[in-house]
């Protein structure tokens, strides 16, 4: 008697689940890198990366069909599937994550460490009217709510001194465009800022005045997009702020070093 030869079948849904997971990587990876880049804006950008999603959608629905069959009928294309799933989880996975973080965060995109007098953004540089005119009211209440760890900074420091440290901190930053505006109490520094993960852009303006021989430091940030800053203002003015600590404090002892 002749043995039966048994013929795996090549499973098409895990084939075409590999092949659109592929897809929807490459067009979100382009989309990504083309933005960061400055080529297109984030509106196109933004709805690529949604194309890229449904696609990676199509991917995973493909790649249960063709586990089913894998599983029930032997065909070839686990590794297939393997790879389509993989590839749309990476598409997924961050796109899931920033509606999240979009849907939990609160609606307010200017941010200040004085939130009753914020230091004022010119109006070219400036995206939205109100800049000119202060945080309102509404979103004044809210920053402070959810972001009461925002606050200004006072140094026992001659403001030319501040200033200089102020200065050489946005520089040190990659901060573009930055003007410095002098009046009779301080200076206010205006620049453009970029995330240096994602390349969304922020304005942003230091103000740093003296009173009582004592300098004052506040910065306020504006994001270029809609009314949410996801919390990436936020985490920029902290840090900033931080960082500025640690020169204040080093310049302070310096200076104090060289009088003795």
């Amino acid at each position: 008697m002749r043995n039966k030869i048994y013929y795996r079948g090549i499973s098409s849904p895990a084939l075409w689940c590999r092949r659109s997971g592929y897809i929807a990587f490459l067009l979100a990876f382009a989309a990504f890198i083309f933005f960061r880049l400055g080529t297109v804006s984030l509106t196109f950008a933004f709805y690529v990366m949604c194309l890229s999603a449904i696609v990676a959608i199509i991917s995973l629905l493909l790649g249960i069909i063709g586990a089913r069959q894998v599983w029930t009928r032997g065909d070839i294309g686990a590794y297939a599937v393997a790879n389509g799933v993989f590839a749309s989880l990476i598409v997924l996975v961050p796109f899931i994550y920033f509606a999240f973080l979009w849907y939990l965060s609160p609606a307010i995109n200017d941010l200040s460490t004085d939130t009753q007098q914020p230091p004022l953004m010119s109006r070219s540089i400036a995206t939205i009217d109100k800049a000119d005119f202060g945080v309102a009211n509404a979103d004044a209440d809210l920053q402070l709510m959810v972001y009461p760890e925002l606050i200004g900074r006072r140094i026992a420091m001659p403001s030319e001194q501040a200033i200089k440290v102020v200065r050489e901190t946005m520089s040190e930053h990659g901060w573009k465009n930055i003007q410095e505006m002098s009046y009779e109490e301080g200076s206010i520094f205006r620049a453009r800022a970029k995330n240096p993960i994602l390349g969304l852009q922020y304005d942003v303006a230091v103000r740093v005045y003296e009173d009582d021989g004592d300098s004052y430091i506040d910065m306020r940030m504006i994001s270029h997009y809609g009314d949410k800053e996801l919390g990436f203002s936020a985490v920029a003015i902290a840090s900033f702020m931080q960082e500025l600590d640690v020169k204040l404090r080093d310049e302070l002892l310096s200076s104090n070093a060289i009088a003795q």
